[in-house]
């Protein structure tokens, strides 16, 4: 299955985008015109279904059966495909409710367009983006901002939305996580056994959009902070877990080669922005991105490309850009509190309270859903 993108009833690939295909990191799904309905990105995207949770039923070996306590599978509607098992606390944050969300939230802002929707690994995991559709200029280079909602099926994760910075000239991505964001871990969370707070999550989508402008701020500022070779050595070591003065025969092989592979990435970005000078913060933190979007090693499982995308949104990679901005802002911009310097995007955002004691109803009742029933993402 090309990429782990998912599959429809219908076989086509689990993807729906607006824009050009040669935008999307994998180059598969369906191309959504201008006018197209929630209903119409759901069943293009392959998620027009719900997941459901059932008991798990163990067999003993004299043939006697009965149901495990505690214990709960959650299974796709349409296909009764197992997506993961968690406790009977587990509360499926359903596709309907993700899309609820992105429109809950981007309603209040005309610059912000539904944008793309997949469905991975047989539903296993969901993620949809809605772009920042006004021009964003970071160190000279051209960037996308958009929000990311994502969700996991399979009790890896929580469900959340958060902010992603993609620069154009070479589709490296950053998932915001400075200032106040990297203090809370960047974005909004809801687990899936807890109730979604929503006056918190209003407050917190606020910071999120707010963080576009720290971005370019913090971007703008790497750009004008000259590394010397050796810097750099000690950031790309620090970032590897590689001691500053550790002899060459005293690191492992498998460290040597991401070492040597983060340095052909900041080779690569150098001539991607042959106008830009080559020695700078900004130079050696998109090296960084660069090396865990597109350079870094996987190992079996789902394709290269599906492991580096899930790693850099919600991984180890993600981590590791985290670490690179807290170095770099630590040791070369400590002066600078980017997000006290910065100005809002959107100056409000409102979401109504109510009290809820159902948490099977989670992110349904959350959010209101929108008196225009008939929606479209143009």
């Amino acid at each position: 299955m090309s990429h782990d993108i998912s599959k429809t009833i219908d076989g086509r690939d689990a993807m729906a985008f607006h824009g050009s295909r040669n935008d999307i990191w994998h180059r598969l799904g369906q191309e959504m015109a201008p006018g197209m309905s929630r209903a119409d990105w759901q069943k293009a995207a392959g998620l027009d279904w719900q997941a459901i949770t059932v008991p798990s039923h163990a067999i003993l070996p004299d043939g006697r059966s009965f149901n495990v306590a505690d214990d709960r599978y959650i299974v796709r509607q349409d296909k009764f495909t197992v997506l993961g098992h968690g406790s009977d606390r587990f509360r499926p944050h359903q596709n309907d409710d993700l899309f609820d969300c992105v429109e809950q939230y981007i309603s209040v802002d005309d610059r912000f367009r539904f944008d793309t929707a997949m469905c991975l690994d047989e539903g296993k995991r969901v993620v949809l983006t809605a772009v920042y559709q006004e021009p964003m200029t970071v160190a000279g280079d051209r960037h996308i901002a958009r929000l990311m909602a994502s969700t996991a099926f399979d009790g890896s994760e929580a469900t959340r939305l958060a902010a992603v910075n993609t620069r154009v000239v070479c589709n490296n991505t950053f998932l915001q996580a400075l200032g106040e964001l990297a203090r809370r871990k960047s974005g909004i969370k809801v687990r899936h056994n807890t109730r979604f707070d929503k006056v918190r999550a209003g407050k917190e989508l606020s910071d999120i959009v707010r963080g576009f402008d720290t971005f370019k701020a913090m971007g703008d500022a790497m750009a004008a902070v000259h590394m010397s070779q050796d810097e750099t050595i000690k950031f790309f070591k620090r970032l590897l877990d590689i001691p500053w003065d550790a002899k060459k025969e005293d690191i492992s092989t498998r460290k040597m080669n991401q070492y040597t592979d983060l340095w052909h990435a900041r080779t690569r970005t150098i001539n991607e922005t042959p106008n830009s000078d080559p020695n700078t913060a900004w130079i050696n933190f998109n090296a960084v991105t660069r090396y865990i979007d597109h350079d870094r090693g996987t190992r079996g499982g789902v394709s290269p490309e599906q492991q580096r995308f899930v790693s850099a949104q919600f991984g180890a990679g993600a981590t590791m850009k985290e670490t690179a901005v807290d170095y770099l802002l630590t040791e070369k911009l400590p002066d600078r509190d980017f997000w006290a310097e910065t100005k809002g995007l959107v100056s409000t955002l409102s979401v109504s309270t109510t009290s809820e004691p159902d948490d099977a109803a989670l992110l349904k009742s959350a959010f209101a859903k929108s008196p225009v029933t008939s929606r479209t993402y143009s």
